[in-house]
């Protein structure tokens, strides 16, 4: 066996790790997910449901159920038990993911603006700046999700030796697809810092529990996303 035979064995054996590894870890999200939402299930029927709707709830239920969705397609497209895909349901499967990401960014990013809102005092002038930001951040993101959507379907296959759907080569637009976002979610979170800031040095303390709350969870966000 010469170097390049071995070096392609190696190749085949790395990526079968790797869609072993996705696989668990499609599996075990899906797990976590709906584990996560039984254990707040209670919580959720006392605090939440009686309240009126809004958009921020509508945004919380929409995005639960885009997750759930594409979390279940994901692992389906993954489960080795199913031996009849073909390169129509991988294109379908990954239109229907790459739509859900983005729509399910843009709900919790409209919940971050409802935040940033409430903590500037909720005044109408910043409502209004705040949802021209958001408005032109996602649309460029739509913009640059299509043509990346389009630009994928030549490089998609379905490997039977993996039994899963695959990508050639990524179209060199998806690095750049949450770059609108991340800007939005970027001044979402100086507007955060600045407030905390701001409220320390007039009251030498951050407010109620609920600004707290606000506070912390806006920089935890931001923060992992960040590092994603």
């Amino acid at each position: 066996m010469d170097g390049v035979e071995s070096e392609l064995i190696r190749e085949i054996v790395g990526v079968g790790e790797h869609v072993a590894l996705t696989r668990w870890a499609s599996a075990i999200a899906l797990t976590i997910f709906v584990w996560d939402n039984l254990l707040t299930l209670g919580d959720e029927v006392y605090f939440i449901w009686p309240k009126k709707w809004s958009s921020v709830k509508v945004c919380t239920y929409g995005n639960r159920i885009l997750c759930f969705v594409a979390l279940v397609l994901n692992t389906l497209q993954l489960d080795t038990t199913h031996r009849n895909f073909t390169y129509e349901f991988c294109a379908a499967y990954f239109h229907i993911a790459g739509y859900f990401a983005y729509a399910s960014f843009a709900l919790c990013n409209w919940i971050l603006l409802v935040r940033a809102h409430a903590l500037l005092g909720g005044k109408r002038n910043h409502f209004v700046w705040l949802c021209s930001l958001f408005a032109v951040a996602y649309a460029g993101t739509a913009v640059l999700v299509v043509i990346a959507t389009l630009g994928l379907q030549s490089q998609l296959y379905y490997s039977d030796v993996f039994k899963a759907c695959g990508i050639r080569e990524l179209p060199y637009l998806m690095p750049f697809l949450w770059i609108p976002a991340g800007i939005f979610e970027t001044i979402v979170f100086t507007i955060t810092v600045t407030k905390v800031y701001r409220s320390f040095q007039l009251s030498r303390c951050l407010g109620s529990d609920l600004f707290m709350v606000l506070y912390r969870d806006g920089v935890a966000y931001y923060l992992v996303i960040i590092s994603m």
